[in-house]
């Protein structure tokens, strides 16, 4: 089994991470899904698309157990049902992460490290913000602002908020940054966001204030 990780990374929250290298009966033998899980799936007919979500059933039963199923809401947002807590799940390519915390929301997010969120940088971040970010080749800290905004925009889950606007870096972030700080606008405030880096991968993580 690929569980490349399983660690308490706040107070309360764990993450896990799959990497997706089995077949879809791999899953399907190690699940037992409801018909409405069942429908969803059969929704998706791209055969990565539906491992993703087969791989995110699987880090749901086995971090939370059998009780513990995912519904959404209006907005998109992963809820739990019949375990108390929150989560929320991120996949690129062959990775797919769960995060989820007793007490708090939480937004994750996962996409390979590269130079193409460099291509759309003034869509989603402001002149002052492209200023404390590390011109790296790799890409390594554009790729990290684009997580966190994403991680961030999965906390709120809400969709009428923008990345541009709501969602400000407030300090330098560095290809290496294992953390960084977003003054967001809905709650006036600060909001951290903390970084793994698993093979070419950078997750970005972020759990609301108590």
């Amino acid at each position: 089994m690929p569980l490349l990780l399983q660690e308490n990374v706040r107070a309360n929250t764990m993450l896990w991470v799959w990497k997706v290298e089995e077949g879809e009966s791999f899953f399907m033998n190690q699940l037992s899904l409801s018909s409405h899980e069942l429908s969803r799936l059969n929704s998706y007919t791209h055969a990565p698309r539906r491992l993703e979500w087969l791989a995110s059933r699987l880090l749901v039963k086995l971090g939370l157990g059998e009780n513990g199923q995912v519904k959404y809401t209006d907005d998109g947002k992963p809820l739990l049902v019949g375990v108390d807590g929150h989560i929320s799940i991120s996949h690129s390519h062959a990775l797919v992460g769960l995060l989820f915390s007793t007490k708090n929301s939480v937004g994750l997010d996962i996409e390979r490290v590269s130079s193409r969120p460099a291509k759309i940088t003034r869509r989603f971040m402001q002149e002052q913000e492209v200023a404390l970010l590390e011109n790296d080749i790799r890409g390594a800290a554009i790729t990290r602002a684009w997580c966190s905004k994403e991680a961030l925009f999965k906390v709120l889950g809400k969709n009428c908020y923008t990345f541009k606007e709501d969602f400000v870096l407030a300090e330098k972030l560095f290809a290496n940054s294992t953390s960084t700080t977003f003054f967001v606008r809905p709650f006036n405030g600060n909001q951290l966001v903390s970084f793994l880096d698993v093979e070419d991968y950078c997750i970005a993580y972020s759990v609301m204030h108590s």
